[in-house]
């Protein structure tokens, strides 16, 4: 009911101003599951998750809203407008009030985001909500052939908290500040960064300042520093007293390869509203995908190095490797990875074959001298019908300085497969296995490792291009994921889940 009356006042709202339905368009989102995390009771608990998201377009103005509702037989259920904003954009203006997404350079000093489509469940308090980190209050950006600039005042949101804890303490940071590039050579352009925040009384200044220029051979560079401007530290400090954040890339593409060399360089330099580069490969595969690298911008340096190459008829071969060390005062953690994959056709634009390789250690995760390998096929079977299959396999090592006995071997692998009709209708199997004490809950004794089974039955069905309908029913692992840079962890499930999408 609440989540009616939410949409019915939006509407009339709209309605008293002289708006009219073909003017709005949106998006309606909603998920419920009947399940909960693995042997927790009841195991029939229920919840109910809905989003409404609706625009209105009139010329150059553009006004937004966003309403959550999350319904369960607890205490923790809520009602609430999370984003709502006005926009007018012209050709070389646009000014917004409200909610809304920014980042300075490449987001070490501040970087804004949402996940689409994403759902996340809080550990603590299991309210689910959507994944995205925006700043509520005024923005500013203007541009000209030689100029862009970019202003803003607003309240950033520190996501990893729930509704439950209130927009003040959600909202609890204000940030102030904006970037200013010049543009004119296409080989050198300049840009100046600032910002300052304030909490509980406490304020910070940063500063810094970026360059990147484009050659028609096909080099492109990228370099950004910035720093906290206290009088305690001195500028271009790369001490470990001082925060400061650097990073730096390096591409050139020809005809037949790709290649791209960054390196960073991060101290003291978690910020609630930033979300500097991380410099790891971000996988499309499971097993891989779980197992990324967690940067640590308190304390980070490291590089990464990527080809790719265009063999031929539309197939690519890619070639990856990545390394960083965290230094905490307590000695130095390692992490790296050599990556390699091809994507081949071997008869014809039907057919593919996918194979990859991977060796890393990441002693922050306590996944140490990690292999992990898998193969997977996608062909169409007959007119619109067409299969896909795959296979993972990855060991690693858990080593315990302080409990040697502690000491394990693990072992992950993933099998899935799935049918497909074009362009609407998808049923698939997932099953996974692992001897992994942290995902099965068995005590470490020195005896064999228990090992766990999750099974997965995955149907999608796309009604017409507005509407599409997921249900998932077995068990769900949980553990990190990766999506468009961002990371974040997922709860386990076990039960029914029904997703259904819909814009208009």
């Amino acid at each position: 009911m609440k989540k009616i009356k939410i949409i019915k006042t939006l509407m009339v709202n709209m309605g008293l101003v002289g708006f009219t339905w073909a003017q709005i368009s949106g998006s309606f989102q909603t998920s419920y599951q009947l399940g909960n995390l693995p042997e927790s009771a009841p195991q029939n608990r229920s919840n109910l998750y809905n989003q409404v998201n609706l625009q209105y377009t009139r010329q150059n103005i553009f006004i937004g809203l966003r309403a959550e509702n999350y319904m369960v037989d607890e205490p923790f259920d809520y009602t609430k407008v999370s984003r709502k904003y006005v926009r007018y954009s012209n050709n070389n203006l646009q000014v917004t009030a409200g909610n809304f997404f920014e980042i300075l350079g490449r987001g070490v000093l501040l970087r804004s985001y949402e996940v689409p489509g994403s759902i996340y469940e809080d550990g603590s308090t299991r309210q689910r909500y959507a994944f995205y980190k925006d700043i509520e209050g005024f923005s500013l950006q203007y541009s000209t052939d030689i100029l862009q600039s970019k202003l803003f005042y607003g309240r950033a949101l520190d996501n990893v908290l729930p509704p439950a804890f209130g927009s003040k303490n959600r909202r609890a940071i204000l940030v102030q500040g904006g970037e200013i590039d010049y543009t004119e050579y296409s080989v050198f352009q300049p840009g100046i960064l600032f910002l300052r925040s304030e909490q509980d009384g406490l304020f910070n200044e940063y500063a810094g300042f970026n360059a990147q220029g484009f050659f028609n051979c096909g080099l492109q560079y990228y370099a950004e520093y910035s720093q906290n401007l206290s009088s305690e530290y001195d500028i271009l400090d790369f001490s470990k007293e001082t925060p400061y954040g650097f990073y730096s890339s390096l591409s050139y593409s020809i005809d037949f390869v790709s290649t791209s060399l960054e390196y960073k360089d991060y101290n003291r330099y978690g910020l609630v509203f930033n979300d500097p580069p991380p410099l790891v490969r971000e996988h499309s595969y499971s097993l891989l995908n779980r197992s990324t690298h967690s940067i640590e911008p308190e304390n980070e340096k490291g590089y990464q190095l990527e080809f790719l190459f265009n063999i031929g008829d539309l197939n690519t071969a890619t070639l990856n490797h990545a390394a960083s060390e965290n230094d905490f005062g307590a000695g130095k953690v390692k992490f790296y990875e050599y990556y390699a994959d091809i994507n081949y056709y071997p008869f014809n634009n039907d057919w593919l074959t996918k194979g990859f390789i991977d060796f890393a250690h990441d002693e922050l995760r306590n996944e140490r001298n990690r292999k992990t390998f898998g193969m997977a096929s996608e062909d169409r079977i007959s007119g619109l019908w067409s299969y896909s299959a795959e296979v993972q396999y990855q060991e690693f090592e858990r080593s315990y300085i302080f409990n040697p006995q502690q000491d394990h071997a693990v072992t992950n692998i993933l099998w899935a497969a799935s049918f497909n009709h074009a362009p609407d209708f998808s049923i698939g199997l997932n099953l996974e296995q692992s001897n992994d004490p942290l995902d099965t809950n068995t005590l470490i004794s020195g005896d064999k490792l228990k090992r766990k089974y999750w099974y997965g039955f995955d149907l999608t069905y796309q009604y017409d291009s507005n509407n599409t309908l997921a249900l998932f029913y077995g068990e769900r692992r949980g553990g990190y994921a990766c999506s468009g840079g961002i990371c974040y962890q997922v709860q386990p499930f076990k039960g029914l889940e029904f997703r259904l999408n819909t814009r208009f």
